[in-house]
């Protein structure tokens, strides 16, 4: 019952390629095809910093339908929460999530469009003229003025 949107950047990321080589055998077969040379050489690619933002959906009647409950939808928060704290790797750097924002519907079907409420939330940077280095380059702004009836908004990070 629950949708995630992809993620997409807040500012356009540029990408930098980066030659390593890796002076070390993993595998057996590895080392019977090297016949002598030890390494490997590749290519990595990183970003210095990026804030992408993604857009989520719970469909409470496919949640009724498949016996989804609320301790389940908790679980799903908590694990968007700390998804990068139990999962890290070399290949992706330092991720982290920075915000977590619910909007809460008194109806089943809703009380507003979704395309309303995310509108509702605004990223702006400091300074406009510079590149974006870190999450506090950012302002996160939540309108919270004359929610439509039945609509709460609950900002878990």
């Amino acid at each position: 019952p629950i949708q995630l949107t992809f993620a997409r950047s807040i500012d356009p990321v540029i990408t930098q390629e980066h030659s390593i080589t890796r002076v070390a055998v993993a595998t057996e077969k590895e080392a019977e095809n090297m016949k002598g040379e030890n390494h490997t050489m590749g290519r990595k690619s990183t970003i210095h910093y990026g804030l992408y933002c993604c857009h989520g959906f719970v469909s409470a009647n496919l949640a009724k339908q498949t016996g989804f409950s609320e301790e389940d939808l908790n679980i799903f928060w908590e694990a968007l929460q700390n998804m990068f704290d139990q999962d890290h790797s070399a290949a992706r750097g330092l991720m982290s999530a920075r915000k977590l924002i619910l909007f809460k519907h008194d109806s089943e079907i809703g009380c507003a469009s979704a395309s309303d409420l995310f509108d509702r939330v605004h990223i702006s940077k400091v300074n406009q003229y510079s590149v974006a280095r870190s999450f506090s380059d950012y302002i996160v702004t939540i309108d919270k003025q004359n929610l439509p009836q039945g609509v709460t908004i609950e900002d878990l990070i």
